[in-house]
Formats: structure tokens, sequence, C-alpha cells
């Protein structure tokens, strides 16, 4: 997670600066070795960050003290790898990629978050004001683009619904908006609860599954995904009209409770709840784990219930998603007369065959184009096909670990 993380930071950061500010990634390994920072790992973070649109990079990979002479008969791997990525590079900052031309699921940040924090006051250190982002980590992770800033499709989590205006807020639930419990109630707490559908909260339920209840939001109904990293599921009583589309079972495989929740207010919007707090510490077996982005979270039956369910919320395809493959980082960029996507592969598990299906964009789409590891692009042979209001397209490629597959689509 830590090139996810970093990616994430890096983002938030350009989606509240303004565009004159120069935003520069630091690629810093001294004092550490290739013991415990691989050529692959810095690859790939300059890699992301060219597709960021973020051109320029500092360095501190050696020694800053005396004797550098020896340090490069030892090891001369960092400048043997610059020297032979530079030209990669240089292809990706020259597709001139700007800040406002991603596309995704939207993810809000705002700088005064931490003053709506809520239920810390015992807490003796300022730390605890601070609110995990777990749709950064867990959207892209289950293969779907996302982009810092409004429009289409928002998710938010903890009390970051509390930043927004009154304006703002009918815009997102206009949008789509998907909450987490916290979030959730937040807006109850706020005397906004009837905008998605909440009338007040009901006690906690001993949740330890979830079932699909609704083939048409995870498409085998009675499938389970395990709860044990999402915490105690929190329980609403819900507004006439509102849908269940998942139920929650405990040891005893009895129904205790509501899972997942849509409602449509005709003259508001839409929205979705999911019953986690994503802001509880947890721990499972000894391991510290953060609900939402756990690893019970990550799963075949919740990306196919998260598909769907910003599918509803949006009122069409999602701009773009990764089928078929497990930890991945994809972006979309759209460039009016081009599309550019970047996908890189988190898993040690390789993506065979890289597979894209996208909303279907303003212009046609007729060639694909691959950056290959020698600085060359590459027309592929690729399977385009159009879906309704989407496009499907089967590149053929495969993704290693940590490898980045660079498109453009024409």
């Amino acid at each position: 997670m830590g090139i996810l993380d970093a990616t994430h930071g890096a983002r938030q950061a350009m989606s509240f600066l303004p565009t004159h500010v120069p935003i520069v990634p630091e690629i810093e390994n001294y004092p550490h070795s290739r013991f415990g920072k691989s050529t692959a790992t810095v690859r790939a973070d300059l890699t992301i960050a060219q597709l960021l649109g973020l051109p320029e990079m500092t360095f501190s990979i050696y020694r800053m003290s005396e004797r550098l002479d020896l340090e490069l008969q030892r090891d001369g791997t960092w400048a043997k790898l610059l020297r032979e990525t530079k030209p990669y590079l240089r292809q990706i900052a020259d597709l001139n990629i700007g800040r406002d031309q991603f596309r995704g699921v939207s993810l809000l940040q705002h700088e005064e978050v931490s003053r709506y924090t809520r239920g810390v006051g015992e807490q003796i250190r300022p730390i605890f004001l601070y609110r995990l982002r777990p749709w950064d980590t867990a959207l892209p992770m289950l293969g779907i683009a996302t982009r810092y800033g409004p429009g289409g499709v928002t998710a938010l989590a903890g009390e970051q619904v509390l930043c927004m205006s009154d304006e703002e807020l009918r815009e997102a639930l206009q949008g789509g908006l998907l909450l987490d419990a916290r979030a959730a109630e937040s807006l109850l707490l706020a005397g906004k609860g009837e905008l998605i559908g909440i009338k007040e909260r009901l006690p906690d339920v001993p949740g330890v599954t979830e079932v699909i209840s609704d083939a048409e939001f995870g498409g085998l109904t009675g499938d389970i995904i395990n709860l044990r990293c999402e915490g105690t599921p929190w329980q609403f009583a819900w507004r006439d009209g509102a849908r269940v589309v998942s139920r929650v079972r405990d040891y005893a495989a009895n129904d205790v409770g509501h899972g997942v929740v849509l409602f449509e207010n005709a003259e508001v919007g839409r929205a979705a709840v999911l019953p986690f707090d994503s802001q509880q510490h947890l721990v499972s077996l000894g391991l510290a784990v953060n609900p939402i982005s756990s690893a019970t979270f990550l799963n075949w039956p919740r990306q196919s219930q998260m598909l769907d369910v910003l599918a509803w919320l949006g009122r069409g395809p999602l701009p773009l998603f990764v089928p078929g493959a497990t930890g991945v980082l994809p972006l979309l960029i759209d460039q009016g007369d081009r599309l550019i996507v970047g996908v890189t592969n988190m898993s040690f598990d390789p993506i065979e065959n890289l597979r894209l299906h996208l909303a279907l964009p303003a212009m046609p789409i007729s060639l694909v184009h691959s950056l290959r590891q020698d600085a060359q692009w590459e027309t592929l042979q690729a399977d385009i096909t159009p879906a309704g209001d989407a496009v499907r397209i089967d590149t053929g490629l495969r993704v290693g670990f940590l490898e980045t597959a660079v498109l453009v689509l024409e």
C-alpha cells in the first residue's frame, strides 16, 4: 500500500493547491539500500508521477557525505535505472497531462475535516483527530478509477460530508453519493438525514457476514462476504422507498439487520450507505485493520456489489473499470480528442490479459497505442467492442508486478 498512499497524498495536494504551485515528487532512498527498496518500486513511483502530470522530481538516492566513489563501486544500480528510464518517462511527460483531466469516482479532500471529528474527546494525542480515507485505497484496488474534486459519483467517509455546503451536498447527491455509516450518521446529526432516507440510528447488530440479497447489486444472490475486519455493523431506520440490497447475519446465520441500502429522492438525488464505520480502530488476530480498505472488503463479491451500486448512483457505466485484476491503480485521463489510461499492477500475480471497461467516450475509439519499456509506442491489435453506453477493450497486454501499462486510446 506504500505506493498507493504516496500517490493519494500527491493527488490530494493537487486537488486544492493552485495550478501555478509546482508539486515535485521526491524519490528518497538514502540511507536505505536495495535491501529495502527495489528498483521496480522506484520505477513504478517515477512512472505514476508522470501519469499524474508531475514531470519534475527530486532525488536523494546516494549518501550525502564523503566517499560517494566507494558507494558507486559497490552498487551503481540507481544511476543505471535513471539513465535507462528517462526516455520512457519523457514519453509520458510529453503527453502533457493536466490536473483537471482525470476522470473517475470523485474523492474529496478538505483541509478543515479534522474540525468535525467526533468521538475522540478522551484521546490524549491530537493525531486521533486525523481521519482515515478508505475509499482512496479500496476503489482503485477493486479496479475502479478515481479522481479528486467534485463531479459525478462521490465517495465520502467519516465526517468529510460536514465540510460541504448545502449547495455542494445537493450537487453531490445529484451525481450520486456513496457513504460509510459514520458519514450517513453525520448527515443525520446535522438534521439532513432525510436527504439520504435515514430517520434515526438504531442499535448496532452482531453481524459477522453479509449476504447479497438483491441480484441487481452483486450478481449472485446468497453470496457471502466475511465482515471480520469491518467492525460492528451500524443500523438505521429508513424512510419508505429505501432499498436493502444485502443483509447482515450473526454467527448462527440468523438475519440480524440490513447491509448496504440505497435511497433515491426524486427531487434531490441518489445515495448508497454501507453499514461500516471506516474510522474504527480495529484489531483482528493481533493485527490492526482499517474497515473498508481491509482484506475482508477487497474481494470478488464486494467488487461486483460496488460496481452495480456505483453504476446505479451515476445512472450509467463507470468512467473506467479494470476487470479480472486484483490490486491495481487505474488512472483515466480525458484530453478531449484522446484518452490516456494508466494501470499499475500492485499484485504479485500478473495480469495475463489487461482488459478495460469504459463509459462510452464522446469520440469513437479505433486505435490503442501502448508505451513499451524501450520508450517506443506500439499500436496494439486490441479487440474494441461497443456495449450499449460502454466500450470494452481487450488489449492482450501482460502486466507484471509493479509494472504499468500506459495506453493512448484514439
